[in-house]
């Protein structure tokens, strides 16, 4: 593939090359579209932030995403380190509840490689966790302390033993369905899948396989200025281990999200996003609110890598009080010929 790929590009400079006595200005120019397209997309892809907020974090709650995509056989990769934080006092049921917890997502790892000119595969790994020594999550039904740990931790003063790990494995595809021919408008559906199970102490996963379905609009409004728009639901599966009551369940949730993306140059883009779900928890009346956020932030593009810096904070009680994340990206050349 490699010296294939090196052939290709010998044969193209020597076509390139005017012949003896041709007007160099009389050679056409080497098309670079197609090897220019993905990083054009990335820089105008959402800026969205981390979906974290209070224990939505241990859930699948995809973020706002753009349903162009790049030629077939790119590869997408993005590294993001993120924080967020979540507090609340609440009185409910003769009782009251607090929260107080940072959650540092230390690396999340977003892969997509497009198959086919429609089909994107796409994977995430997520190392996080809850900052143990700051935390406090005394959520409390009737009197009861709920969540996994904290009733022990009263009792008797046992640490609960929340550690950094993986947090997340997730995989999942985009389908586009329709694009316009400038390639700045699209339409496309994607799925994807929350694995259950890792580490209970660590509150980091519900332990429930979460299935995703979202539906993805961009629109191109003018050249550089694109408007994205998610909405979908996710449906958990299985027993939850957030909270010692194995009884409570964690309910079906609707998602969206709006952004706007606009590309001031052709190296750098400032966007902002306003992100909604509704609420999981049911059973737990201090946590049952729907989690809205704004955030906003900017990218820069320097070849094929990206950096974005972003933030933001919560709309409502059920949002996160104040959410910051940093990205590092890249994406390839076509890895293949179609």
């Amino acid at each position: 593939m490699v010296a294939r790929a090196l052939a290709n590009t010998l044969m193209g400079a020597l076509l390139a090359a005017p012949a003896a006595g041709q007007d160099p200005a009389d050679v056409a120019p080497v098309d670079t579209s197609v090897d220019a397209e993905a990083p054009r997309l990335r820089l105008v892809a959402p800026l969205a932030g981390p979906r974290d907020a209070f224990f939505y974090s241990g859930l699948l709650l995809p973020p706002l995403d753009a349903a162009t995509t790049a030629p077939p056989w790119t590869l997408d990769v993005r590294l993001r380190t993120s924080l967020v934080h979540s507090a609340f006092t609440r009185d409910s049921g003769g009782s009251r509840s607090r929260f107080d917890g940072l959650f540092v997502g230390h690396a999340r790892l977003d892969l997509g490689l497009m198959v086919t000119e429609r089909l994107e595969l796409q994977a995430t790994l997520r190392v996080a966790g809850w900052e143990e020594r700051r935390d406090v999550f005394e959520v409390r039904v009737g009197q009861r302390l709920v969540v996994e740990g904290e009733a022990q931790k009263e009792a008797d003063g046992t640490a609960t033993g929340r550690h950094e790990n993986l947090a997340q494995v997730q995989v999942g595809a985009l389908v586009r369905w329709w694009e316009s021919d400038d390639g700045h408008t699209a339409f496309a559906t994607a799925i994807g899948v929350k694995l259950p199970g890792l580490r209970r102490a660590d509150l980091t996963n519900s332990n429930t396989f979460d299935v995703g379905v979202t539906a993805l609009l961009t629109l191109g409004l003018a050249p550089g200025l694109a408007l994205h728009v998610n909405g979908g639901v996710v449906a958990p599966f299985g027993q939850q281990w957030l909270f010692e009551e194995r009884a409570f369940e964690v309910d079906v949730l609707l998602q969206g999200a709006l952004g706007v993306t606009w590309a001031v140059t052709d190296w750098l883009a400032v966007g902002a996003s306003l992100e909604g779900a509704t609420s999981p928890w049911g059973d737990v009346p201090v946590l049952d609110r729907p989690a809205v956020s704004a955030v906003g932030g900017a990218r820069l593009l320097l070849g094929r890598f990206t950096v974005e810096v972003g933030g933001g904070a919560g709309l409502g009680s059920g949002g996160a009080e104040w959410i910051g994340w940093v990205e590092l990206g890249w994406v390839s050349r076509p890895l293949a010929t179609p």
